[in-house]
């Protein structure tokens, strides 16, 4: 008797599975395959991931099978319609619409950066589309920024930026582990608190201030690169955020006038009264503490962290002058709001206010 029918099974990288009565086209990676016997042969043939499509071929094979058994001949395959062909995207197209997204997303610093290795890239890659792109030209143009004279760390940030494109268009990087570019990272030096204290206290008032707001901000434009620990928060915490400052206003505007327009001044502020403080500037600590709680209040909730490490400082520019009962309320408030902390700065700053508190507390005393 003449095998009359045909059936549908699912292939995935994993192997083959029936599908459901009701069918459901498939996701990327997984395709219909349609099975029927000539004979005693058993032929196979993929019909694509899409439900219409499977079930379409599924019923002409079927009545295919069903004119075989009738005939008894096996009749020759109906020519396929032809398929468009699809070479994939093309190269430019699909690289200037990368870099436009860029542009829209990104800072105009990380759209020049993709913008110049692309371009780079464009030079030495041949490819028409997108897809027929190759660890050959990737090795090309590491080869020629190689031949530019740039640094090991300065091709390797390319590489990475091209990288990430082939990641936009869901293109698996097609390098090897013993392509990577070596590199040896820059080793940083830091200066300790007491060098710190030498710097600012032979800096005139200028200069110190300047000093300080590079310390407190690392100037990074557009963003504002925060240290660890600042109001007591975690390296996490602080993170990165897009901030204005006095030199995105004016370049020389003074920082002390610009406090009261901006919360964003509120970092920088905090390590300016913190270095006066810490190298005996009690009365400049104090008046810059001020500010800073005047710049923070509508803008942090009275209950944040922030307020605390505002008036731990405030507290210790006044007992430095030896104003003990005008300390007292700003120490009571800090050491309310910085305890019970997370992090290890935050622990840290709020046994600073608990020590301070008991301090000026037995000084009142006395």
């Amino acid at each position: 008797m003449a095998n009359k029918a045909g059936e549908l099974y699912i292939r995935n990288k994993v192997g083959y599975r029936k599908p459901p009565k009701k069918l459901a086209d498939l996701p990327q990676g997984e395709t219909f395959v349609l099975f029927w016997y000539e004979g005693k042969a058993k032929k196979a043939k993929a019909v694509g991931r899409f439900a219409d499509e499977a079930q379409t071929a599924l019923i002409n094979k079927e009545a295919a099978l069903r004119r075989t058994s009738l005939t008894g001949a096996v009749p020759a395959p109906a020519p396929e319609p032809e398929k468009v062909v699809t070479s994939g995207r093309d190269f430019t197209e699909a690289l200037n619409q990368y870099l436009s997204e860029v542009k829209r997303g990104k800072s105009k610093k990380a759209h020049l950066a993709r913008n110049i290795t692309l371009d780079g890239f464009s030079k030495v890659c041949k490819a028409r589309t997108i897809e027929a792109m190759s660890r050959a030209d990737v090795l090309k143009y590491t080869d020629l920024l190689r031949g530019s004279g740039l640094t090991p760390r300065t091709i390797a940030n390319r590489l990475a930026f091209l990288k990430t494109s082939f990641k936009h268009f869901n293109l698996a990087w097609p390098m090897l582990k013993t392509d990577r570019v070596k590199f040896t990272e820059k080793t940083v030096e830091a200066y300790s608190l007491e060098e710190l204290k030498s710097l600012f206290a032979a800096a005139n008032q200028e200069e110190f201030e300047l000093l300080q707001f590079l310390l407190g901000t690392g100037v990074r434009e557009p963003r504002r690169a925060h240290r660890a620990g600042v109001y007591g928060r975690s390296a996490d915490e602080a993170g990165t955020r897009e901030g204005s400052s006095a030199y995105d206003r004016g370049g020389n505007a003074d920082l002390e006038e610009a406090a009261g327009s901006s919360p964003d001044l509120a970092e920088p502020l905090y390590f300016l009264a913190k270095a006066y403080v810490e190298t005996g500037r009690f009365a400049d600590g104090e008046k810059i503490a001020k500010e800073l709680v005047a710049v923070q209040e509508g803008k942090v909730g009275p209950t944040d962290r922030r307020f605390g490490a505002s008036h731990l400082i405030w507290a210790r520019a006044l007992a430095g002058q030896h104003r003990y009962d005008e300390a007292l309320p700003h120490a009571e408030l800090a050491d309310g709001l910085l305890a019970n902390a997370v992090s290890p700065g935050g622990k840290q700053m709020g046994a600073e206010a608990h020590q301070l508190l008991a301090e000026i507390q037995s000084k009142i005393q006395k």
